[in-house]
């Protein structure tokens, strides 16, 4: 985590161009690549252990006293079609590639939509955060 805010600093050329950092630069966005992938998926995961509260808050905002078993179940299916969605995403763009380095440099497809990007980035975060509030559980479970 303080390799990808480190790096952003060092590539940086206008908000700390105080630092004049004109060699290693290759190295910098080496290690960013990775670091920001790395981070997308531990702060998704980290949200989703707390994801129980998150859905406690959500729930008193929006005023839901009871739980619905159709609700529920509704829920559970919207959350295993956006799991799945998050698997195919981080196949197809190819993130497991990013997160060990073994691309290093992202691809666009500047053809598409942004908001097809940023929805497929969604899903991928959501397939983490439910990766996370499923282990919660897991791990509530077990007592651990």
């Amino acid at each position: 985590m303080i390799a990808l805010p480190g790096s952003g600093i060092l590539m940086s050329r206008h908000v700390f161009a105080f630092l004049e950092v004109v060699s290693g630069m290759a190295l910098t966005r080496t290690v960013h690549l990775p670091a920001s992938y790395w981070g997308v998926i531990l702060m998704s995961f980290h949200a989703g252990l707390h994801g129980g509260a998150i859905i406690g808050m959500l729930r008193k905002a929006v005023n839901i006293k009871s739980k619905s078993a159709t609700r529920t179940t509704i829920l559970r299916v919207i959350a295993a079609l956006l799991g799945i969605w998050g698997i195919l995403i981080f196949i197809r763009r190819e993130i497991g590639s990013y997160l060990l380095l073994r691309n290093q440099f992202v691809f666009f497809d500047f053809s598409q939509p942004l908001i097809y990007f940023v929805l497929d980035y969604v899903a991928v975060m959501a397939l983490f955060a439910m990766a996370g509030y499923y282990s919660a559980k897991l791990l509530k479970r077990q007592n651990l």
